[in-house]
Formats: C-alpha cells, sequence, structure tokens
C-alpha cells in the first residue's frame, strides 16, 4: 500500500478492521459488478432483498443521474 501513495493513518486501519468490515467493504466494490444471485449465494444470504438492500444502493445514484441526461425534448 505504500507503494500505491497511501497514507500511513490509512494502513494503521487495516490493522484494527474486523472480518465483517472486510466482507462488508469487499462485498460492496464487488456486488455491482455481478448478477445479484451471485453475491447472494457467496455471502450465504437467505434472501436476495438481503444482498440487494445492502449493496445495489449505488445503482438509485446511477439511475438518478441517467435521468438527469434525458434533455427535456428526449423525455416526450
Amino acid at each position: 500500500m505504500s507503494c500505491e501513495g497511501r497514507e500511513k493513518h490509512e494502513m494503521d486501519s487495516l490493522l484494527v478492521a474486523s472480518a465483517h468490515w472486510l466482507r462488508h467493504t469487499s462485498a460492496t466494490f464487488d456486488a455491482p459488478l455481478r448478477d445479484a444471485k451471485d453475491p447472494q449465494v457467496d455471502l450465504r444470504h437467505s434472501n436476495l432483498s438481503t444482498t440487494q438492500d445492502t449493496y445495489y444502493h449505488s445503482h438509485d445514484q446511477a439511475r438518478g443521474y441517467s435521468v438527469k441526461r434525458i434533455g427535456m425534448r428526449d423525455r416526450g
């Protein structure tokens, strides 16, 4: 990490990171790139909605930005 130019406090924070924090952080970055069923199985969530509600919230932002890109003339 030091080769990447990370600050000391960033590296020190990993020393006290819990397994749950690492799991959640990894899934947060990974989930939007995958089909929702795959992280659900990996994370052992019994309900798909648990995975979607927790890790796919970034799609709401992307959806909002996509609407803003549409001009008024294009909206019909």
